[in-house]
């Protein structure tokens, strides 16, 4: 508008000019002042009138609402949206086999699912982590070790629920998030020696778990401004008591059979067996990790809590969350 009114001033000052002298070289190019009422009308009143346009717009036009996300909508979005995403990127996140991995080569090759000449560190752990057993239990009775466990990245999550803080204004926050899933097919390691049995072992194959191994955890995550989030902590709310079995076949030329030995529920042979692959799921004992893009192996609590941080940073300016937007 004020570009359209200067533009008429322009003209028309260039016809008053023109009419206003007999000699067009002697007489200048008019300007505002030379027009009727001068720079009042033509310069202040344009500037003013676009001014108060611009004012009654900004004032009474309509507004944007703000686009905020209650706690139902950002749990639906994690339903929706992050579930189906996430169990697409579990396989290639989370590596596929954990513990004792040069055991666990030895056995493949024993096996004829992997060559000896191909033995090398590369190898090895491109899809294994770690260097030693899961967890150990012992007493006077039983000396029981999960030396490693395969089917890791086939865990699927089926559930996730996010739990604001009290006070989302306080400047010390704790965030819940619980998720239930499942390992479609994880197997584990065990050997077992039994003082009655000596040096012999009483047990030395896979065993456990079953093939759908179900388990919910609730994520705490303490939020301090100034610091960020702290690295997270796991509470298993449940995990399915894993059934300790296993099998053994012979394929004879006379003969040719299959033995399922089934001891029951982990607990029930041992209590501290379930407790202790507890305590590892958590991260009580030992880390849980995972393969980032670059293939860097990394604590997953501490990764979530630093992603989580430097989400927050970047779009509130704050170390923690003070609203669901």
């Amino acid at each position: 508008l004020g570009a359209l009114m200067f533009g008429v001033l322009s003209i028309a000052a260039k016809q008053f000019s023109f009419r206003c002298g007999a000699d067009r070289e002697a007489v200048h190019e008019a300007g505002p002042r030379d027009l009727p009422g001068g720079y009042a009308v033509w310069g202040i009143a344009p500037m003013a009138c676009c001014g108060t346009i611009f004012v009654g717009m900004f004032v009474s036009g309509p507004h944007v609402p703000a686009q905020s996300m209650r706690l139902e909508a950002v749990n639906k979005l994690l339903q929706e949206s992050f579930l189906p995403a996430a169990n697409l990127r579990i396989p290639d996140y989370i590596p596929e086999d954990r513990g004792d991995c040069e055991a666990l080569w030895n056995y493949r090759v024993s096996q004829g699912e992997a060559s000896a000449a191909l033995w090398n560190e590369s190898a090895i752990y491109q899809d294994c982590v770690g260097h030693s057993p899961l967890t150990h239990v012992m007493n006077r009775k039983v000396d029981a070790t999960a030396l490693w466990a395969t089917g890791l990245n086939t865990l699927q999550l089926k559930d996730i629920h996010l739990e604001e803080p009290v006070d989302l204004s306080a400047d010390s926050q704790l965030w819940k998030m619980t998720f239930s899933g499942m390992f479609r097919d994880m197997n584990i390691w065990t050997k077992v020696m039994l003082s009655a049995w000596g040096e012999t072992p009483w047990l030395d194959d896979y065993m456990c778990c079953d093939k759908n191994f179900n388990f919910t955890v609730e994520v705490r995550m303490p939020c301090h401004e100034g610091r960020g989030f702290q690295r997270a902590r796991l509470k298993f709310l449940h995990v399915d008591k894993p059934e300790l079995k296993h099998s053994t076949c012979s394929d004879e030329t006379d003969s040719s059979f299959c033995m399922e030995w089934v001891y029951g529920k982990a607990d029930s042979v041992d209590p501290n067996l379930n407790e202790a692959l507890g305590d590892f799921l958590s991260g009580k004992t030992g880390q849980l990790l995972m393969k980032t893009s670059d293939s860097t192996i990394v604590d997953l609590l501490e990764y979530v809590s630093s992603k989580l941080t430097d989400v927050v940073r970047l779009n509130t300016g704050d170390w923690c969350p003070h609203t669901l937007f």
